[in-house]
């Protein structure tokens, strides 16, 4: 089959002519031309071609990074280059189009999979439930597909697919991936012109406050890097975050003083990204009644990230759904009250533990207890890493250390606490996690519990311990689902590994 375009032309042309599709799909007279039964409302159009949307828009970030491959998909690809020269339905254009993206992110071993994956689950499925899935809408009732004509008349290039133009503020020219968001707000109507001023001076009050300092020039090495751990600290919550204006706003400031930090320090530029992803993950929490603003603010947000890697091996991604939610409020409790760093709640990268080795019902020490940490530890490298408290209780209340500390006969018991936790990871995961686990110990609320940062890690992370009741020496494999850690077992496990090693992370 004939492959006349490259990947990147692909993606620009089925991009912009969506950008014309929805044009013209949202001003139609429906007395005059017409509309299948359940597009007929304003609110049904924006649902189906905003899904749309959406996922062009996430297949350009991985394309523009770099990140991802069409190689062995360009059946599908040819397929829909051919079709629509020859004159394509609107039901197959859009259904081959959810093919090319079910296609990419459904292999085990594509690094679309892993991107996918913690910024809106688990895939094909992209975006929350009010959007609905594109794919069941194709399979199951092909009705929702737009009318042909409308179709064709976006999608009518001169030879194969042409490098279509459009305007989006006044300005006609390719689409990357601030522009291609931007023009999406701008058809819903939904930007919030100004927006977002404010929030760089208050966030540039939030840094001052943690790091004690009113410039970041000039300073010396440990200064600078001082600096940095305070940066960590910086919170943001935004109860009615809108498009998420705000929450840019403060990463772009978070940024730009990460960057003169590391600058400072002699740390690379490369870290920007991961430090600001950190941040973000751990510390932001936003909420936004309308589900629809919610929905984009993550959209906008996921693509600012992207955006910040420059390698092509790109850092680990927050959870988008988990900082950006629609509906109620982000804490109960007032600001000065929520637990630094904790992130809040618990989470798919966030596990509050009492204690590590003392059993509070015993009152004694527990041999057995120290493998509820391990197993988080374990779980989140074999995840998309995360942040383990202890001395922290499930409702995100500080309790301390006490017990632990008590069991250990040191003029500094902090030390000999952080060398019984190495000890134990190292007698206990495999392989040995040598870079990949941080450990601090800071005030919170009062008490003095552990922040362990656990990075996540190719391949398969394994937790060897002997079973307390038969002897047996076991090789288990945990990961997280939401705020639980899972010990995986039988095909479920299989796969597991497959998918794993299946990247080439032997």
């Amino acid at each position: 089959m004939n492959r006349p375009v490259s990947d990147r032309v692909f993606i620009e042309a089925i991009q912009q002519a969506y950008f014309r599709l929805y044009s013209s799909v949202m001003t139609l007279d429906q007395g005059g031309r017409s509309l299948k039964a359940n597009l007929a409302t304003e609110e049904d159009r924006q649902a189906c071609v905003l899904t749309v949307l959406a996922r062009i828009g996430f297949l350009m970030c991985f394309q523009d990074r770099g990140w991802f491959s069409w190689q062995g998909r360009h059946d599908y690809v040819a397929a829909l280059c051919d079709d629509t020269r020859s004159g394509l339905s609107g039901y197959l254009f859009t259904q081959r189009l959810a093919r090319i993206f079910d296609n990419a992110t459904r292999q085990p071993a594509a690094s679309a999979r892993e991107l996918v994956r913690p910024l809106v689950g688990d895939v094909p499925y992209l975006g929350p439930s009010v959007l609905g899935s594109l794919n069941a809408q194709l399979e199951d009732t092909p009705t929702t597909m737009l009318p042909d004509e409308v179709v064709l008349e976006a999608c009518s290039p001169t030879g194969v697919f042409a490098r279509y133009t459009f305007t989006c503020d006044g300005k006609d020219g390719t689409v990357g991936p601030d522009r291609f968001v931007w023009g999406l707000q701008e058809a819903l109507g939904r930007r919030t012109p100004g927006a977002g001023y404010d929030a760089v001076y208050a966030c540039k009050e939030a840094i001052q406050a943690e790091t004690g300092l009113q410039d970041f020039d000039g300073l010396d090495s440990a200064a600078a890097t001082k600096a940095l751990q305070a940066l960590g600290r910086v919170h943001v919550m935004e109860e009615e975050c809108g498009l998420g204006d705000t929450l840019l706003a403060y990463v772009e400031t978070i940024e730009e003083t990460a960057r003169k930090l590391l600058d400072q320090a002699g740390e690379p530029q490369e870290c920007t990204a991961r430090t600001v992803c950190q941040i973000v993950g751990h510390n932001m929490r936003a909420l936004d009644p309308d589900p629809v603003n919610a929905y984009l603010a993550r959209f906008r947000l996921a693509s600012k990230l992207l955006c910040l890697s420059k390698d092509a091996t790109p850092c680990p991604l927050p959870a988008m759904d988990a900082v950006i939610r629609s509906g109620g409020k982000v804490s109960t409790a007032p600001r000065q009250t929520a637990p630094a760093g904790v992130g809040f709640v618990e989470g798919p990268r966030t596990e509050f533990k009492s204690t590590f080795e003392w059993d509070s019902r015993r009152q004694q020490r527990n041999p057995e207890h120290l493998f509820a940490s391990l197993k988080t530890v374990a779980a989140f490298m074999n995840a998309h890493g995360g942040v383990l408290f202890i001395g922290v209780d499930d409702d995100g209340q500080a309790i301390g250390l006490d017990g632990d500390l008590d069991l250990i006969d040191d003029p500094h018991p902090l030390d000999i606490f952080e060398m019984r936790f190495r000890e134990a990871m190292k007698n206990h995961i495999q392989p040995i996690p040598l870079n990949n686990v941080e450990m601090q110990f800071v005030g919170l609320q009062g008490k003095t519990v552990a922040k362990i940062e656990v990075a996540a890690r190719p391949g398969v992370t394994y937790l060897i311990r002997r079973d307390p009741r038969t002897g047996q020496m076991l090789e288990e494999v945990y990961v997280r689902d939401g705020n639980r850690t899972l010990n995986l077992s039988g095909r479920t496990r299989d796969q597991f590994v497959l998918a794993r090693y299946g990247a080439g992370n032997f």
